[in-house]
């Protein structure tokens, strides 16, 4: 079941009486409780707290280090030891989790990693949020965008999985951070570009414009899908001003030239409109993707 979550709690994780696994979710401020997996909820005493409290910071001695080891040194197989056991001991630690999501990001699982990190989230103070926004920013490109367009293969058919994770930043955190997950992805990736080859910025240049426009599917606001096509209309510039300096061949210049022109003309569309209806929007998002 999903368990709606007050950004404001003290979240630890314990174990649940009923089905016996370690993900009852405590709010250790008014001890309030409920299992992520059964769902059974109950209303824990100071003295539990305290002892899921006593847990938490025991299994966190005993995992971060080696994860952080294993992390820093790349190591994936050691993470995956790792990983099974805190996954399976519910570790109440956003580094933790992010490790775990990492580890998926290396591994092709993108979808199970963006579920790690909005577990990690859970755990997650202001006084971390930044160091959590730039890892997960820097790996979802490194992982999820850039390495996927070398090998030849089209990551823009999962933008869902940004904006799901964007919004959960967003709801716990709302305003922390200076770009949206969005934004901020995009905007690494012309650095990251940089060194490509010919056939991964055409296909980068491709996956953007896809990408961008998939996400009035999950972007419910106006301002905020115009935002993104801005964005990715920036990105795919950026791109551009590295082919006019001879870098690429006129014809990646052309497919550039082309992509903005059809982002030009689906964000009009979006102001004529409204994002709702969808009529008018899927059929020019039909027409641009096969032409």
């Amino acid at each position: 079941m999903t368990v709606t979550l007050d950004r404001f709690m003290t979240l630890l994780l314990t174990s649940c009486a009923k089905c016996e696994s370690n993900y009852m979710l405590v709010d250790s401020v008014n001890g309030d409780a409920t299992c992520m997996l059964c769902g059974h909820s109950i209303n824990m005493t100071i003295d539990e707290i305290r002892m899921a409290e006593d847990r938490r910071d025991s299994l966190a001695e005993s995992y971060i280090g080696p994860m952080e080891e294993a992390y820093n040194a790349g190591d994936v197989e050691g993470m995956e030891r790792l990983a099974t056991e805190v996954v399976e001991e519910g570790v109440s630690s956003w580094y933790a989790w992010f490790c775990i999501g990492w580890l998926h990001l290396q591994t092709s699982m993108a979808e199970t990693a963006m579920d790690d990190f909005k577990m990690a989230l859970e755990f997650l103070d202001e006084e971390n949020f930044d160091e959590f926004y730039e890892l997960v920013s820097e790996h979802i490109v490194e992982h999820m965008v850039v390495s996927v367009c070398d090998y030849g293969e089209p990551w823009c058919d999962r933008p869902f999985l940004l904006s799901m994770l964007s919004s959960a930043i967003d709801e716990r955190f709302p305003g922390l951070a200076e770009q949206d997950l969005f934004t901020r992805v995009f905007s690494m990736i012309p650095e990251k570009m940089a060194t490509a080859d010919d056939s991964s910025c055409a296909r980068m240049i491709s996956d953007i414009f896809t990408t961008a426009v998939d996400s009035m599917f999950t972007t419910p606001h106006p301002d905020t899908y115009i935002r993104n096509l801005d964005c990715a209309v920036s990105v795919v510039r950026s791109v551009g001003e590295g082919i006019e300096a001879g870098k690429l061949p006129l014809q990646l210049l052309l497919l550039v030239d082309i992509q903005i022109s059809r982002f030009n003309g689906i964000k009009k569309l979006v102001i004529d409109f409204g994002i709702g209806d969808l009529k008018h929007i899927t059929s020019i998002f039909i027409v641009e993707r096969n032409g």
